[in-house]
């Protein structure tokens, strides 16, 4: 089901669109729009991401070193 979203626009804006009649604004703004929302949800788990980062706790020991003992391990 689909809802009506209505915004005011400046009359210029309103005639100029109206130029070009056979573009389809509905979908091409209906994308546009979803592009944005894709934008704004990753900026919000990247915040939350970082968030936690925040509250880690630090290693003593490289990553590297850890990471070179694990595959050392698996040999």
């Amino acid at each position: 089901m689909e809802e009506i979203l209505s915004i005011p626009i400046p009359k210029e804006i309103k005639a100029r669109l109206e130029e070009y009649k056979d573009f389809d604004w509905k979908n091409y703004l209906i994308e546009v729009i979803k592009r944005r929302l894709k934008e704004l949800e990753v900026q919000n788990l990247l915040s939350d991401i970082d968030r936690v980062n925040e509250r880690l706790e630090t290693s003593e020991i490289p990553s590297w070193r850890l990471i070179r003992e694990e595959r050392d391990a698996r040999s």
